[in-house]
Formats: structure tokens, sequence, C-alpha cells
């Protein structure tokens, strides 16, 4: 028994999270992958520094470029409560292509990234512009996410790569990587693109600071602390109820949560294809510091999403770092 767990509700400005509160009924928690509690107290408390967050941004360039829905509905929660919310969903233009990032067990991980900041950005960065000067088709956002070691010190995915496109790019027959191409994809696994596309929800600005010693980009920025769930649908699951049910029963709920807590983003992305896809979908909850986490777990209630979602297949990932190519 967990006592008061939460599952996958997913916070964060950028988009939407998960996170279902564990009651007794659901019966005892089992561990998932990450080592911790299946039904979702996910992460015990985790001591992290406290870190200030900086708010002075450039506005992101994401929602200059997006369509607004509207979605009002009345969530009403399994432990008591009811939440009535209007949530403006945001779903981008075209495509987030999301690239999961492991790296070989020859290599370190500072190695990874070091090679991965310092080799592999930017190229990517230099053949999108080449390919906008071109009139090509080019991803116009690249960010990517650093996740720290679980409870037991191991990385899942070391990282993942966001990048926008005006729409979603096929699977190659053959992984990224399988021929390396630079030092990067030498000590990376070989990777393949995972279409989605993108909804957010709160959309707090973060820091963008170019260098000014260097060239601009790549940069890097931190001082938050970030929760991404990798969300596993269970077998059988039909998508639209889950992805329906996620957008206008779960945002609402988590959003509601973000905003009491102090939370800063929260993203949602679904997957275009979710049958051919490992995830059905990801969220990003983005905090000012652990504080804001644990008081998003003690206050978040289910809202009947659990019911859809691999508890032991889900991924909970906590990162504190990003890297950022185009912003």
């Amino acid at each position: 028994r967990i006592g008061r767990a939460t599952i996958g509700a997913h916070g964060g400005r950028d988009g939407a999270r998960l996170m279902f509160r564990h009651n007794a009924h659901l019966g005892p928690a089992t561990r998932n992958v990450n080592g911790y509690p299946q039904n979702f107290g996910l992460y015990p408390s985790m001591p992290i520094g406290k870190q200030r967050f900086a708010r002075q941004n450039p506005r992101n360039p994401l929602n200059e470029r997006a369509m607004t829905t509207t979605v009002s509905t009345t969530v009403s929660t399994t432990v008591s409560a009811t939440v009535s919310a209007t949530v403006s969903v945001t779903a981008a233009r075209g495509a987030k292509m999301l690239f999961l990032i492991k790296r070989r067990s020859t290599t370190s991980r500072e190695e990874l990234v070091m090679h991965w900041f310092a080799n592999h950005m930017p190229l990517v960065i230099q053949r999108a512009h080449d390919s906008a000067a071109a009139g090509r088709l080019h991803t116009w956002r690249y960010i990517a996410t650093l996740f720290d070691a679980n409870a037991q010190g191991e990385h899942p995915w070391d990282g993942i790569a966001q990048l926008w496109w005006d729409r979603a790019l096929p699977k190659p027959k053959i992984a990224f990587g399988t021929t390396p191409d630079d030092s990067f994809q030498e000590r990376a696994e070989p990777y393949v693109p995972w279409a989605t596309k993108e909804y957010v929800v709160m959309d707090g600005a973060l820091p963008v600071e170019p260098l000014t010693l260097n060239a601009p980009f790549p940069c890097t920025r931190s001082g938050f602390l970030k929760m991404t769930f990798l969300v596993k649908a269970k077998p059988d699951t039909d998508f639209a109820q889950l992805f329906s049910h996620w957008l206008e029963v779960h945002v609402p709920n988590v959003r509601t949560v973000m905003q009491q807590v102090g939370g800063l983003r929260y993203v949602v992305s679904h997957s275009i294809d979710p049958q051919q896809e490992p995830y059905a979908g990801m969220a990003e909850l983005y905090f000012a510091d652990a504080a804001g986490w644990s008081r998003y777990r003690a206050t978040i209630k289910a809202d009947g999403m659990e019911r859809m979602v691999d508890g032991a297949g889900t991924l909970v990932l906590r990162s504190q770092t990003e890297m950022i190519g185009i912003p």
C-alpha cells in the first residue's frame, strides 16, 4: 500500500501531464519500470536543490503559429471533489517529431551529452537553415531534454529530442544512426521518429538566453523541474476514447491543480499513429522546484484516465536541463 500515491496526471505549462490518485480500491501497488509504485506514487520525495525559475523570456514562437479550440467540461473525480474548468487547448500546426535517445553500452552519459550538444545539434541547426533557405521542408523548432537517472540510478532513456515540422515525417526503413553520420550517432543507439500532435495547455515562459561568446545556438537552460510522462495505453485500448478523455477530462483536472500549486507549464502530445508507437502520448509538466511537484502529487485526484493507461509500462522521467537548438 502506498498511501497518498498519485498516478500519471501530467502537468507543466506547455502540455498536459497525467497523474492519477491511487486509492485503496485499486489494490496493492506494484513497481513500474522506473522502480516507482505502479499505481502511481510515481516518485517518492526527491530532494532537489531549489532553483530559481527565470520568467523573462521571449514569446514562445510555437504559439504564434497555432490554432486554438476551447473545451468546457466538468470533471467528477473518483475521490470526491468536482472540478469545473474551461480549458483553452492549443494544437500546434504540423507535427512534433520526438526522438527518444539512449546511449550505447560502451558510452558514458557525459560522453553522449557532450557529442549531442557540441557535434550533433549544430549539424541539425545548419541543415534546418540550409533547407529553409532553399525553400524545402525543414524543422522550425528544436529542443532536447536530458533526463535524470531514476531511483535505481539508471536511465531508461537518456533524453528526448523534439523537432517541430509542418507535417509528420514518415518512419525510415532503417533507424537513424544505424550507419552513423556523426560522433553523436556513434555513441547513441539507433533511433526512429515518433510523430505526435502537440496541445499546449499552460504556456508559461521559459528562459532562452543565446550564447554571446560562442555561436548563439545551441544553448542550455535550467532552473526548473520538469516531469515527463511517456504514457503507454493498455492492450485493446480505444485510442479515440483515450484521447478524448485525455483532452476533455484529464487536461482540465491537471490544469486546475497545476494552477493551484504554482505549476509553470503543461504540454500534451498525442501519437498520430498510436497503433504503431510504443507510447500513446507524452505529457510534460514544469515546476519551479521539487516542492511544486510534491504539492501537485498531494493534490491531484483520479479522473478515470487510469483505467486506460498501462501503469507498469508508463515511464515518468525527471529532468532539470534542456538544450535549445532552434527556439
